[in-house]
C-alpha cells in the first residue's frame, strides 16, 4: 500500500521510521512554513497537493490530540476523502514505534493459535489492521474485512481498485478466525465465541513479560510508601524528613538532579519517557537505587545495556481511547498502563510490590504560566519535555481509576501534597505523618 503521513512533527517522524519498508511518499502539514520542505526524504505538501497528486494514497493522521484528529477527519470528509486512519486508534506499540520497528505479527498469530491456512477476517480499520492485512496477504492467507460501518465501507471502496479489498460483509460462519483490531468492536461478540480473537493489545505477548519483575511482587507487602512527584510544592526539607524516617519512596524522571542537595534517595525510580535514558544514560547507570524501572520504549538504551542488576525493563501501554480512562495493571511484569503521568505508573508498580498505604507528595497538578516554575528545582526538564501539552482532565481520570482499583483491593491512597489541585484522593497533612 502507499501512504502519506498527516503531521510533520514528532509522531509523523516516528511513523515514517516504523514504515521504513513501506511506501511512504509524502507528509501533509497545515503549517505553511513547512510546505515545500523535504523531511526524511519525503516532500511536505498541502492537502490540495495531496488531492491533485497523491489521492490514491492512504492518509495516516499522526496527531496526538483527539480533538485535532476529529477536526482533520471532518475536513477530509467534507472534501470527500475517506481513505485515512488515525494513529490514536492503534495499539501503543504502533504509536511509539521505537519499540516495535518490526511488528511481531508472527508471534501474535502463533500465541493465538492462528494458522496461515485459516480463513481470516479482520474487524476494524486502523493502520495496524492494514499492516496486518498486508502481512497476511504476503503469506498467501485467505483474508478479508468485516465491515458494519458505512464510513469504513467508503474507506475501503476508495482504495479497492488498487488493493483488492473484499468489500462485502462476510458472515461469521464463513471464516475460521475473526481478528478484532479495535477494542470497542469486541463488544459485538459473545465472550464464548472461540473464533473471535482480541488483536489490539501487543502486551499480552510473552515476549514482553519480565520474569525479574515478577520476583518483586509483594516484596513490600503490607507496608506504606511515598510517591514523590516533582511539582513546585516539594521541598528539600520534605525529602530530608523521608530520609530521616527511612520511608519507602518511589520517584521519577529527573529527580536525580536534586541528589547533590539531599541525602534522600528513592527506593524505586521510574521513567518511561524515551528522552530520559537517551539524555542521562550515564547518570542512570551510576545511580545507587535498589529498584529502577525504565520503559522499553528506549530501544537504544536496552540494546546497549541488556543485563543490569538493579534496572528493570518494563512495558508501558498507552490505551486511553475513551471517557472511562485508562486500565490499571495487576501484572506489572507484563505491562503497565499509561495515565498521562509517570505517577500513574508508580501507583501500579507500588501496589504490585505489595504496598497497602500510599501517600503522594509534590503532585501539584497545575501548569504555571512560566514553564520553569513547574518543578521543584529550576534546572529540571529537558527542552522536549517543556514543549508537551499536559492533559489534566485525562490525568485526573487516571487517578480516579487508581482510586477505584485501590478501594476494591483494600489499599489506601492519600494526597499529602502541600496545596495544588489534586482532589481525587483524600488529603492529609504531610507533617502529621511523622512522630515528633
Amino acid at each position: 500500500m502507499k501512504y502519506v503521513i498527516w503531521g510533520a512533527g514528532v509522531w509523523g517522524k516516528r511513523i515514517k521510521k516504523l514504515l521504513k519498508n513501506y511506501s511512504v511518499d509524502a507528509f501533509i502539514d497545515n503549517n505553511k512554513s513547512c510546505i515545500g520542505k523535504v523531511l526524511m526524504g519525503c516532500p511536505v505538501i498541502s492537502l490540495e497537493e495531496y488531492i491533485k497528486i497523491y489521492s490514491d494514497h492512504i492518509i495516516i493522521i499522526a496527531i496526538w490530540s483527539e480533538c485535532a484528529v476529529k477536526s482533520i477527519e471532518i475536513e477530509l470528509n467534507q472534501k470527500g476523502i475517506y481513505q485515512y486512519v488515525a494513529l490514536l486508534r492503534c495499539p501503543s506499540e504502533i504509536i511509539y514505534p521505537s519499540n516495535a520497528c518490526n511488528i511481531p505479527f508472527e508471534l501474535m498469530l502463533t500465541e493465538n493459535r492462528i494458522s496461515i491456512t485459516d480463513k481470516i477476517a479482520i474487524d476494524g480499520i486502523t493502520l495496524f489492521s492494514l499492516l496486518l492485512y498486508e502481512y497476511l496477504l504476503k503469506n498467501k492467507c485467505d483474508v478479508s474485512f468485516i465491515s458494519n460501518d458505512e464510513q469504513i465501507e467508503m474507506k475501503l471502496k476508495d482504495i479497492d481498485g488498487t488493493y483488492n479489498f473484499l468489500l462485502k460483509d462476510i458472515a461469521e460462519k464463513d471464516c475460521d478466525k475473526i481478528l478484532v483490531t479495535n477494542k470497542h468492536n469486541m463488544l459485538r461478540y459473545l465472550d464464548d465465541d472461540k473464533k473471535v480473537v482480541s488483536f489490539f493489545r501487543f502486551a499480552n505477548l510473552k515476549c514482553y513479560h519480565n520474569k525479574e519483575i515478577e520476583k518483586l511482587r509483594d516484596i513490600y507487602n503490607g507496608k506504606r510508601c511515598f510517591i514523590v512527584a516533582t511539582g513546585p510544592s516539594l521541598k528539600l526539607k520534605d525529602l530530608d524528613c523521608l530520609a530521616e524516617h527511612n520511608e519507602i519512596c518511589f520517584s521519577m524522571n529527573e529527580v536525580f538532579k536534586v541528589f547533590s542537595f539531599t541525602r534522600w534517595r528513592p527506593d524505586c525510580y521510574v521513567t518511561y519517557d524515551p528522552e530520559v535514558p537517551r539524555l542521562y544514560r550515564d547518570v542512570l547507570l551510576k545511580m545507587d537505587i535498589p529498584y529502577m524501572f525504565i520503559g522499553d520504549w528506549n530501544v537504544e538504551f536496552w540494546d546497549n545495556n541488556p543485563e543490569l542488576k538493579n534496572i528493570y525493563k518494563y512495558h508501558p501501554v498507552f490505551e486511553f481511547y475513551d471517557a472511562e480512562g485508562p486500565l490499571f495493571s495487576d501484572d506489572v511484569a507484563s505491562y503497565v498502563f499509561d495515565g498521562y503521568t509517570v505517577v500513574y505508573n508508580c501507583l501500579q508498580i507500588a501496589i504490585y510490590m505489595g504496598v497497602k498505604k500510599i501517600y503522594i507528595i509534590g503532585a501539584d497538578c497545575e501548569t504555571k504560566p512560566n514553564l520553569i516554575d513547574n518543578h521543584f528545582i529550576k534546572n529540571y526538564g529537558n527542552k522536549l519535555q517543556k514543549q508537551y501539552v499536559i492533559f489534566w482532565d485525562k490525568i485526573f481520570k487516571g487517578y480516579e481509576k487508581a482510586k477505584e482499583y485501590a478501594k476494591m483491593h483494600g489499599i489506601e491512597i492519600y494526597n499529602a501534597t502541600r496545596g495544588g489541585k489534586l482532589e481525587v484522593f483524600e488529603r492529609v497533612n504531610f507533617d502529621s505523618l511523622f512522630k515528633k
